[in-house]
């Protein structure tokens, strides 16, 4: 699924795939199973263990994990 502040769609590619035809916009991965949009993160949090906690505008908090970590801190510009 994809979701955005009201809807969510279905869709057909795999994750992998969005991140290669998105890397080069503003959208990043996060965890295993999530990609999201930089702009629409209001709030970072670090957290316990190389960790972030990210709050997106439309309220929904998301993790950030270890894998995943430095090349967030390296996109976002931490």
């Amino acid at each position: 699924f994809c979701s955005t502040i009201s809807e969510k769609y279905s869709i057909k590619e795999k994750l992998y795939q969005l991140e290669e035809m998105l890397t080069f916009k503003d959208f990043i991965r996060i965890n295993k199973s999530m990609l999201v949009n930089i702009h629409m993160i209001s709030e970072i949090i670090p957290w316990i263990g190389s960790k972030f906690i990210i709050k997106m505008k439309n309220g929904e908090k998301l993790d950030v994990n270890r894998s995943y970590y430095n090349e967030f801190k390296k996109k976002i510009g931490l």
